[in-house]
């Protein structure tokens, strides 16, 4: 009987592990606010699921393109996200997809925004779990979308970086 258990607590591992990681593909509260020199900044949306299965970063400075990139990424998802409201007299939108990842613990998000001379420079950081980590495995498309105040310059430079989840 004691073995029975110890193998059902370990086949629910992954489940529990679950619940209580933000990688279950709800939407994470858009608090995360940014300035960066006269730069403002603000995360709209971000999530574990989406269509776009490829690394990729988009610009949308219309409601037009805005609503492409939706029903391209979200049409699969249906009531799981809103889309947000944008000023694009105002804003424009960048839309960082990680693509697809192969277990949970990953997540992309914005960490800069920045005009300079040359144009805009985005950091984006890709956060990975680590060795040792134990993780549902599923596959998931993590995604972050944010507005920018302003209008969009002509040169947009993306810096990536790398967040490993230690575990051990």
């Amino acid at each position: 009987m004691n073995m029975s258990k110890g193998i059902l607590f370990f086949l629910c591992m992954p489940l529990l592990f679950m619940a209580f990681c933000n990688s279950n593909g709800r939407t994470v509260s858009a608090d995360s606010n940014g300035k960066s020199d006269n730069t403002q900044w603000k995360v709209l949306l971000s999530g574990q699921g989406s269509g776009i299965v490829n690394d990729t970063q988009l610009i949308c400075t219309s409601g037009s393109e805005f609503e492409k990139i939706w029903i391209t990424a979200f049409t699969d998802y249906p009531g799981q996200y809103s889309k947000p409201e944008v000023d694009f007299n105002e804003n424009f939108v960048i839309c960082c997809f990680q693509g697809n990842v192969r277990s949970a613990g990953y997540a992309v998000k914005v960490k800069n925004v920045q005009k300079n001379a040359n144009g805009l420079e985005i950091t984006i950081e890709y956060t990975e779990p680590g060795q040792g980590c134990i993780n549902a495995s599923v596959i998931e498309t993590p995604f972050t979308i944010i507005s920018v105040a302003g209008m969009v310059s002509n040169s947009i430079k993306y810096s990536k970086e790398k967040n490993i989840t230690k575990c051990e």
